[in-house]
């Protein structure tokens, strides 16, 4: 999910941010703004853990939503360089049994939501149920396509799902073992992971959902949902700092493949390239994501061209940082 941005007046960020735990409004929140290189908000405010009353700091570990997918993408094109994946290669090349239309649905159109695949997270989708990956995969291969592959944008948590999906085969390691050995590691992170809930995790800042005037602990969620490609990601403020300054530097992938990712399709409208939206498009751009799942809300930007971030992360369903992130910008 993209956040559009309109800046207004709005309280200063230190205040709302007060106002925010005062209220009740969010259980606990991680806030740092990165102006030209220099760090100049560092808040973390409320609890991580509301039953044992642990303080909320920036090296709480959040899950990330939908702000994963870069890491995803990411992921993907270490396997291109590799030589292990070609953006090229059909979706059929790597799913069993895979529908003819699939034949037509590309790695690049997992990468860029072009891909036409329907929505695995139904309705009917009961998360608490353990499940397996190929599992939502089934669940899916019955379904006609969207549109085709290719001919429009649509936002799509199916196109990541499965890319986690293609990313083991690719390479025939498990997507946790990729992701640790070839971009968690190479960034720098200290403390970030593949979200598990049965997995005890230091400083794991955990999730709630409004219940009354209270808070309620998230529901549970199938471990196999939490580690899947669209948002399986977890991690601390602090760790997101070194992420931002991988990208900044460059690190990790060559610099003609995160020009390729930092790319907006033309189906996007200049919004989106692979698992990053744009909001200022270029050579070094300005990146930003949103994450929005049960028991929490995420927020990252980084401009690439000034060493300039945003990272807001909060413990709860629907957290309302519209504002905040609006004053976060205002600072830069």
């Amino acid at each position: 999910m993209i956040t559009a941005l309109l800046l207004t007046q709005t309280p200063s960020l230190e205040a709302q941010i007060d106002a925010l735990i005062r209220d009740n409004k969010v259980p606990g929140i991680a806030v740092v703004v990165r102006k030209k290189g220099k760090n100049i908000v560092r808040i973390a405010k409320g609890y991580a853990n509301l039953e044992t009353s642990t303080k909320m700091s920036l090296d709480s570990v959040h899950e990330l939503a939908s702000v994963s997918k870069q890491f995803t993408a990411t992921a993907a094109m270490r396997l291109v360089e590799m030589g292990k994946l070609s953006l090229d290669a059909p979706l059929s090349q790597f799913v069993d049994e895979a529908p003819e239309s699939w034949q037509r649905v590309k790695v690049q159109h997992l990468l860029e939501h072009t891909n036409g695949l329907p929505d695995y997270l139904s309705p009917d989708l009961d998360l608490g149920v353990n499940t397996s990956l190929s599992s939502l995969i089934r669940g899916i291969k019955g379904k006609p396509l969207l549109f085709e592959p290719g001919s429009k944008w649509a936002y799509s948590n199916s196109g990541y799902m499965v890319l986690g999906h293609v990313i083991e085969r690719a390479s025939g390691q498990s997507f946790t073992a990729i992701l640790n050995s070839e971009v968690i590691s190479k960034a720098g992170m200290k403390s970030a992971c593949v979200a598990n809930p049965t997995q005890i995790l230091p400083n794991r800042a955990y999730g709630y959902s409004k219940s009354g005037g209270g808070w309620k602990n998230e529901m549970y969620v199938s471990s196999v949902l939490s580690a899947c490609g669209d948002g399986m990601m977890m991690s601390s403020a602090n760790d997101l700092l070194a992420w931002h300054n991988a990208l900044v530097k460059g690190q990790i992938l060559s610099n003609a493949s995160w020009q390729k990712m930092w790319t907006p399709t033309p189906q996007s409208q200049g919004r989106y390239g692979f698992g990053f939206g744009v909001e200022r498009a270029g050579a070094k751009p300005r990146l930003l994501h949103s994450g929005a799942w049960v028991g929490t809300g995420t927020f990252l930007m980084s401009d690439i061209e000034t060493d300039s971030a945003i990272i807001i992360l909060v413990n709860c369903d629907q957290p309302p940082i519209k504002d905040l992130i609006e004053a976060a910008y205002a600072k830069l």
